[in-house]
Formats: C-alpha cells, sequence, structure tokens
C-alpha cells in the first residue's frame, strides 16, 4: 500500500442550493479523520469533481478508487456509483497533471 491517505467514504448532501461534503479518510495505521467541505453548487456531479481538486491539492490523499460513496436525500442515504465514478476519473485525470 503507498503511503498516504485513502478516501474511505464520501457523504454528499445537497443544502440551499450548495453541496455538503463529508469525508473519512484513512492513514495507513488505520487512523480515520472526517472532514466537513461545502462547495457553492447545486450540481453534485460538479461538487465532486471540485472535491476530487481539492485532494489532489491536499497532497495527503493518494487513492479515491475504494471510496463508498452516498448521497443523502429525503429517502435517507443511497449508494451513488455515477458520482463515484465521477470523482475517481476527475481524481486521476488531475493527479497525472500533478505528477
Amino acid at each position: 500500500m503507498a503511503d498516504g491517505n485513502r478516501l474511505d467514504q464520501l457523504f454528499v448532501k445537497l443544502e440551499g442550493g450548495r453541496t455538503s461534503a463529508l469525508l473519512v479518510t484513512e492513514n495507513v495505521a488505520g487512523a480515520r479523520f472526517r472532514t466537513q467541505l461545502t462547495f457553492p453548487t447545486s450540481d453534485v456531479t460538479r461538487a465532486v469533481q471540485l472535491l476530487a481538486r481539492h485532494l489532489v491539492n491536499r497532497g495527503d490523499v493518494t487513492a479515491v478508487a475504494g471510496a463508498r460513496v452516498r448521497v443523502e436525500g429525503l429517502g435517507g442515504l443511497r449508494d451513488a456509483p455515477e458520482l463515484k465514478a465521477a470523482l475517481t476519473a476527475e481524481f486521476r485525470r488531475l493527479a497525472s497533471d500533478v505528477s
């Protein structure tokens, strides 16, 4: 396993025209960290792309592909494979630009 943190879970919620994201990252020792971010868009796909940019620029997150991505709505939480795909693709694209 590469050194660095990996994104373990992502919870996305639309709130008043903004998108809220709760990230759970895990380091190689197994310690988990929670981070709350807000993106100024009601487009959750765009928010996930902005999140990918944030994670690449942060520099300590090395993997997002294994993350569980869920969206909170009126019916509770649901898995969001389309957002996971968007996050993974954008993270890989941006990470390859950095290296």
